[in-house]
């Protein structure tokens, strides 16, 4: 159990380094959710110029 304790502590950084990683685990997310949804638009947008191309 020390073991997990220390390694969560990072040597007394914990509180500065996991909150580091929280907040670019959540940017990330944000980008993919970006990505995911200029995806679609970009899908969207092919299919509809060759829906209407003569």
């Amino acid at each position: 159990m020390n073991n997990i304790q220390h390694i969560l502590s990072m040597g007394g950084y914990g509180w500065y380094v996991w909150p580091a990683y929280c907040v670019t685990l959540f940017v990330f997310g944000i980008n993919l959710v970006i990505f995911a949804r200029e995806k679609k638009q970009i899908k969207k947008t092919i299919q509809h110029y060759l829906n209407t191309s003569p």
